[in-house]
Formats: structure tokens, C-alpha cells, sequence
């Protein structure tokens, strides 16, 4: 299945139509392992990316394709490799990147962008990768003239297990925060939407990215929750470097929200330890809590409720998934179309009591 997300117009969302194919500027297939650096073509010759994250089959849509459409069908593609050590001189210091590329599309005010680091090292190897990797992607950015990002989608492998004393996802958002600063971006308020899932072991550190030449996202709270980046020192020496959700104005009046990886946390601290179900409950309130929040901004005031997202569900444990598929059909409604075109992955969480985490997409009609 290919799921439609449209970064200028309204009317397309979803499930895919033909007629979208010559828009595409990233398709990212979900559930299916990453081959060799990631690098492939995705369906009608658009620039595909695979997410190393396993499947879990029986609930939802099983593997997908995630197209995200930007510009006007009638203005040129432009598309491009470059090589790593073209965009940081830091590539030569760095043997797993010294002969990366980040692979690019672009078309009228947007760019994607994806860039795949296998790991060589132990201990602190992780964290230059990801200082590396995002040190690439904004020096991309700044050269194609594209500097409001949307959203990062982050893969990374043994996400929660410890190197030299730290836990690999605190190692990841040190070097990301690094890069974050030395680009001279805001890594606290106002800073993208973003996810951070575990990958199996023996994957690449894969980052993707969005971003818009003069089209800026509000950042969106949750209410509920310590906003990440003022997350106490209890979680990490820094806080990681995202906001709840990034809400887009279209063009033609309406808007899309695009909603990070959301799990069950009250304040900054887990809540309902081992207890699924009650886990996937507390997300769903959490992302109701966005939605709410993104709504009563004016830009936001057409979003559909979360019965209409386009969801994807990671779920730690397999044997999980169809409880956590019941407590979404409780929270949701039985027969909600999100839970028909949701995805299912099985994912390390960047947390070792977290049990799920849901990301989504929701849709504004434009007035009218």
C-alpha cells in the first residue's frame, strides 16, 4: 500500500491515486529491512528509502510506502547524491562517512533528504556518526536553500543498549545536539518534529529529512508533558532536540500536522510500567492532547480528528501487538479508518520502559 502525504494541497491524502506518482520527493517503504547502504528506487521511479525496521504482520496495512508530494507537478525535479565529504570537511575524520552520500530530491519550495552510516566502531562510535550525519543534512540544506525543516526521522541500531558507560540513544542526541548548535539551530523551542526508533542490531544509522525553502512549521506542545528539550539530566547529558508536533499551513488554506513519536509519558516521566494496553491508552490521550493543541492554533482549525491520521505503530515486543491493537480500536472506535491504513512495526522505543510509541499524520481541508 502507498500512503499520500501532501505538503501543498489538501485534497490529496491517503491512499495514493496515479496521478500523484510525478510529485513524489520521498518514498519511504516501512517494514522491510534496509538493503546494503538503503539506497534504491521507489514505486514510479521516485527516490525510495528503506526504513530498517521489521513488519508485524496481520494488523493494518503490513508494509507500506510512505510518499510524500511536494511542488507543482509542472516544475522540474531536480535530484542528486552528493558525497558526505563534499558537504563537511569532519567526513575525513570519520571512516564509516568517508565515502557516504546523503541522496536528495527537490522540487519547487521542497527537499527530502536521507542518509544512511554504517556503524564500524564501539563506545562513542554512534555519537560522531550521528554528528556526522546531521552535520551533512544541514550543510545540504543550507546549499540547496532549504532551511525550515518539517521533520527528521531517525533509525538507529541497539538503541537502548549502553556504550562506554551511556546508553546509545543519549550518545545519538549529544552528537545530534552538537550538530544542531554548530549549524546554528535552534535545538530547543521551535525545533522540528522528529522520531527515534531502534533498529535491529547491524543496521545503519539512517536519517531522513523535510524541508521547505520559505515554508516554516509551527511547532506544536503537548499540554500534558515537559516539552523534550527541557527533559531533566535524569535522561541524558542533553535533552533531545525535537517538538511534539510541527503543524504546516498549505498553500491553499488547509494544513497537515505531523506528529512525532508519541508514547506513554505524563511530565517527563513513564507511566503504567510493563502494562501495554494502559501504555497505548496514555499515547492515544497524548496524541489527542497535540491534535487539541494544533487546533487552537488558527492554522490548524481544519484538522480532522484522530480517527482520520494516518498512524504508524511501533510496538516493542510482537506478542504485544494485538493488544495494543485492542486498546486502539477502544480509543479510536472500532472500524476508524486510521486503523486501516495504520502501519505496524516492530521497534525498539528510546526509552527501555516504554512498550509503544505512535507517530501520525493528520490532514486540514483547505476552507470551503
Amino acid at each position: 500500500m502507498i500512503r499520500l502525504h501532501d505538503l501543498d494541497l489538501s485534497a490529496i491524502s491517503g491512499p495514493a491515486p496515479d496521478r500523484a506518482a510525478t510529485r513524489v520527493l520521498l518514498a519511504q517503504r516501512l517494514g522491510q529491512p534496509a538493503a546494503g547502504t538503503g539506497a534504491a528506487q521507489g514505486a514510479h521511479g521516485g527516490p525510495g528509502v528503506d526504513c530498517a525496521l521489521p513488519a508485524l504482520t496481520g494488523l493494518g496495512v503490513g508494509a507500506a510506502s510512505d510518499h510524500w508530494l511536494g511542488g507543482d507537478a509542472d516544475l522540474p525535479t531536480q535530484a542528486g547524491e552528493t558525497a558526505v565529504a563534499e558537504l563537511i570537511d569532519a567526513a575525513t575524520d570519520h571512516p564509516a562517512v568517508a565515502h557516504a552520500t546523503v541522496r536528495w530530491r527537490q522540487r519547487g519550495d521542497w527537499l527530502a533528504a536521507a542518509i544512511d552510516l554504517p556503524e564500524a566502531d564501539e563506545g562513542e562510535g554512534l555519537q560522531a556518526l550521528a554528528d556526522a550525519a546531521y552535520d551533512a543534512l544541514f550543510a545540504l540544506l543550507q546549499a540547496r536553500g532549504t532551511p525550515h525543516v518539517l521533520r527528521f526521522w531517525n533509525y538507529l541500531a541497539r538503541i537502548n543498549e549502553h556504550a562506554a558507560g551511556l546508553e546509545r540513544y543519549r550518545r545519538f542526541n549529544r552528537g545530534r545536539q552538537d550538530a544542531f548548535a554548530r549549524a546554528r539551530r535552534n535545538a530547543l523551542e521551535g525545533s522540528p518534529a522528529a522520531s527515534a526508533l531502534g533498529s535491529p542490531a547491524g543496521a545503519p544509522l539512517q536519517v531522513r529529512v523535510i524541508a521547505s525553502a520559505s515554508r516554516a512549521s509551527l511547532p506544536v506542545e503537548n499540554p500534558r508533558q515537559v516539552s523534550a528539550y527541557h527533559y531533566p539530566s535524569a535522561y541524558g547529558p542533553v535533552a533531545p532536540s525535537f517538538s511534539r508536533a510541527a503543524l504546516l499551513p498549505r498553500a491553499d488554506g488547509g494544513a497537515l500536522l505531523a506528529i512525532s513519536g508519541t508514547a506513554s509519558i505524563i511530565g517527563h516521566a513513564t507511566v503504567h510500567l510493563g502494562d501495554v494496553r494502559a501504555q497505548t491508552h496514555e499515547a492515544c490521550r497524548n496524541l489527542q492532547a497535540v491534535l487539541a493543541a494544533a487546533r487552537a492554533q488558527p492554522a490548524g482549525r481544519t484538522l480532522a480528528d484522530l480517527r482520520q491520521a494516518c498512524l504508524t505503530i511501533y510496538v516493542r515486543h510482537p506478542q504485544d501487538a494485538p493488544t495494543v491493537a485492542d486498546a486502539l480500536a477502544e480509543q479510536l472506535g472500532e472500524g476508524a479508518p486510521a486503523l486501516a491504513t495504520a502501519v505496524w512495526l516492530q521497534a525498539d522505543i528510546c526509552r527501555d520502559d516504554l512498550l509503544v510509541e505512535i507517530e501520525g499524520v493528520v490532514n486540514g481541508a483547505a476552507p470551503g
